[in-house]
């Protein structure tokens, strides 16, 4: 059933890529948030993003969302999802997620681009409060984007509440070589906080990322290394692919 779910995602987004659409909301990276990635006034787009996570043992665990955005003003957009989880030994649906997206500025208008971000996850035992500061400026065929990411996760289990904190610190930059083609990177600072007390986990990562886009669509790719890893390559590499195409 796992695989199944798997294969049926995977085929959806690839046929994404014959669906002709009127506008995307462009993506240069798997992780980072761009400062003007708003979806047009009244414009409706279909999102997948497809996240794997290594575990022991050279196995996986994949994170399923499939989104529906939409723009509200030219400033505004919101998005819900569904999420799941496979891993080898189950296929779990794990809630639904509500986003809203504002544009402070544009980065095509001034020198900083600024973006506010919130999301709610909601699933049948938790939920989690997501917040997100977007800057971005251009360089002429150079975008540079940082995000600062706070999480709050609250969760029930054996009867008894649990919660952290979590900060992550994203830097990445993408050179364009046309309109429908760029490369670039990635870098990721990640703490987690145990009950939002002391600092219990700290991760650091670091890789390329891939972006290509037509008139009909748009996709990217990042592909993710723990930096300072005892961890074999297949264990260290986290990716993310995202495809996106309007409605």
């Amino acid at each position: 059933m796992k695989k199944s779910l798997l294969f049926l995602t995977l085929l959806l987004s690839s046929l994404s890529l014959s669906v002709t659409a009127l506008h995307a909301d462009q993506r240069l990276f798997g992780y980072s948030y761009q400062a003007d990635s708003i979806m047009p006034e009244g414009k409706w787009e279909i999102e997948s993003v497809i996240t794997r996570k290594p575990l022991s043992n050279n196995e996986s665990k994949w994170y399923v969302s499939q989104e529906l955005e939409y723009g509200l003003t030219p400033r505004l957009t919101t998005a819900l999802y569904l999420n799941s989880q496979i891993t080898p030994e189950s296929t779990e649906f794990k809630g639904i997620s509500s986003e809203w997206k504002y544009m402070v500025l544009s980065p095509n208008v001034n020198p900083i681009g600024v973006m506010v971000y919130g999301e709610l996850k909601m699933t049948a035992d938790s939920y989690e409060l997501e917040e997100k500061l977007i800057l971005q400026h251009n360089i002429d065929d150079w975008v540079l984007v940082s995000n600062i990411v706070l999480e709050q996760e609250f969760e029930v289990e054996d009867n008894e509440n649990t919660k952290k904190g979590v900060l992550e610190v994203y830097g990445a930059a993408a050179y364009k070589f046309s309109p429908s083609f760029a490369l670039g990177f990635e870098a990721k600072m990640k703490k987690v906080y145990a009950d939002f007390g002391s600092e219990s986990d700290a991760m650091n990562f670091f890789g390329p990322s891939f972006h290509y886009e037509n008139e009909k669509w748009t996709t990217a790719i990042t592909i993710l290394s723990e930096i300072d890893s005892d961890l074999d390559l297949f264990e260290n590499i986290y990716s993310r692919w995202v495809v996106g195409y309007s409605l």
